[in-house]
Parts: C-alpha cells; sequence; structure tokens
C-alpha cells in the first residue's frame, strides 16, 4: 500500500509583534498594514489584509486567519490612496520591490508544529535546537516563531540606515488547528 496522503498542517495566526525596537522611527513612519498570504501561485492567495495601524504599535492582530502549507507574511507601509497591499504585491514583479513594503518572511506550517507539541516525556529541546535557536529563526514550545531584523527579507537591509534596530525581531503568535490531516491509503485491486 501507498503511504496515506497527509496534507499540510493548519494553524492560525493571532498578532505580528515587533519587539526591540524594530521599527526605529515610527513617527516618520505611515500606517502599517500586515498582508497575510498562503497557497495559489508564488505563495499569492490572501487570507488577511489587516487595517492600517498606528507604527508606534509594538503588536497587530492578525485576527487568528486559518493558514496552511507556505506562508508569507508582509508588512507594508500604508500608502493612501486606492493602492491595496495585496495589489502592491500583485503588481510587483518582484515580491521584494512591491510598493511601501517594509518587510517579509516566508515560512511553511510543517514547521511551525514541529517543536510547538512538547514530546510524551516532556524532554528539553536538544544542544542543537538551542543553538540554532540562538542564531536563526526556530518556533518555541508556545505558538512563538521569533525571527530577528537580520533574517527579514527587505528589513535586513535598512539596518545601517537606522531604519530598523540591529538586535530587534518580529515574533508571529499562532495556535494548531487540531485535525486528522492524513487520508487512508486507497485499497488495491485486483484486475
Amino acid at each position: 500500500f501507498p503511504p496515506p496522503f497527509c496534507a499540510a498542517p493548519s494553524i492560525r495566526l493571532q498578532a505580528l509583534d515587533f519587539e526591540g525596537g524594530l521599527m526605529a522611527r515610527p513617527q516618520k513612519m505611515r500606517p502599517l498594514k500586515v498582508l497575510v498570504q498562503s497557497g495559489g501561485i508564488n505563495i499569492s492567495e490572501l487570507c488577511l489584509e489587516t487595517r492600517p495601524y498606528d507604527p508606534n504599535l509594538t503588536s497587530i492582530p492578525l485576527d487568528n486567519v486559518e493558514v496552511s502549507g507556505d506562508v508569507r507574511v508582509s508588512v507594508f507601509q500604508d500608502t493612501g490612496g486606492d493602492l491595496s497591499a495585496v495589489q502592491a504585491m500583485t503588481l510587483a514583479a518582484n515580491p521584494h520591490k512591491a510598493k511601501g513594503l517594509v518587510l517579509l518572511f516566508i515560512f511553511h506550517t510543517n514547521f511551525m508544529r514541529q517543536l510547538s507539541v512538547q514530546s510524551s516525556l516532556d524532554q528539553e529541546p536538544s544542544d542543537y535546537i538551542q543553538q540554532a535557536a540562538k542564531h536563526c529563526a526556530v518556533p518555541d514550545k508556545r505558538g512563538k516563531y521569533k525571527i530577528a531584523v537580520e533574517d527579514l527579507d527587505v528589513a535586513n537591509r535598512r539596518i545601517k540606515s537606522g531604519y530598523h534596530a540591529a538586535g530587534s525581531s518580529v515574533i508571529l503568535k499562532y495556535s494548531s488547528v487540531a485535525r486528522d490531516l492524513c487520508s487512508k491509503p486507497q485499497e488495491v485491486f485486483n484486475m
């Protein structure tokens, strides 16, 4: 029998937090929007576009939007006018060049769940995971995914100019959606 097909797990995105002065000069910024996309060609399907928020805020709610598979989270400055964040992303030949883009990151929900569930033995993470957590984006057990500004697309190039503070980060807060993701193997019929 072939192995069962297992769909990508779903998660609900609760909030995007800015830590350590990520927006170093919020007084010089326009209001911020968060765009969440998942699925489609080049991760292009709209899941959520928030209303504009004051750039002085350190957390933007994501309305428990449900996503699965490849997910792109982008933060935009509101350009005013009629151009939405999803339109700006769609019109750009390269997502990194979208009008008003402040930062973006991409992840897959399979990786979000792996470390969010404690083992039945309640063991501490291995030394490898602890070392990786110091140097790169690693999800933790509490439904938080922290990414250093140095690892964020677009934002990593704006640290020297003072647009973003060195050592700052974003934290994506999420929760798992419990479902049976695996289909049963198909029966093989003799002909």
